[in-house]
C-alpha cells in the first residue's frame, strides 16, 4: 500500500481566503552504480565521447568541482577544474570544444546561463568574466 503524503494549509490573501493542497511525494529518483567515475559518466550520459574528456576528471575529487550548465539552444557548458586548472568547455551534442581565454588559476564556484544565454562563471572569489 503506497502512503499518500500531503500538507493541507490555509492561505490568507487580501481579498480572499482558501485552503490548498500540496502534494508532499518525492519524485523518483534513479541511482546506478559508477562505470569509472561521477564526472565521466554522467558526461558519457550527456553523449560525450569517453576519449575527449580530460583524463583528470576521472579522479573522484573533481565531482565536487564539477559545474554545468544547459544553454536555451542545449549546449552543455562544463567546468571542472580541482587543481585550478581553468578551462571551460562546451558540448553541443557534438563537438567538445574547450574555451580559449587567459589562464587566471582560479577555482570556479558557480555556472550559470543568462536569459539572453549568456554564460557566467564565478571564481572563489566571487569575480566574473
Amino acid at each position: 500500500m503506497k502512503t499518500k503524503l500531503s500538507l493541507l494549509f490555509y492561505l490568507k490573501k487580501p481579498n480572499a481566503q482558501s485552503i490548498t493542497k500540496v502534494d508532499l511525494r518525492a519524485v523518483p529518483f534513479h541511482s546506478y552504480p559508477y562505470k569509472n567515475s561521477f564526472v565521466t559518466d554522467i558526461l558519457g550520459e550527456a553523449g560525450v565521447s569517453p576519449p575527449l574528456i580530460p583524463t583528470a576528471w576521472a579522479d573522484p575529487r573533481s565531482a565536487y568541482y564539477f559545474r554545468q550548465a544547459r544553454d536555451s539552444k542545449n549546449r552543455l557548458y562544463i567546468c571542472n577544474n580541482p587543481y585550478a586548472i581553468d578551462e571551460i568547455f562546451r558540448y553541443d551534442g557534438r563537438i567538445f570544444e574547450k574555451f580559449a581565454h587567459l589562464l587566471s588559476r582560479r577555482i570556479y564556484s558557480a555556472l550559470v546561463v543568462m536569459p539572453n544565454d549568456e554564460i557566467s562563471i564565478f571564481d572563489t572569489v566571487n569575480s566574473r568574466w
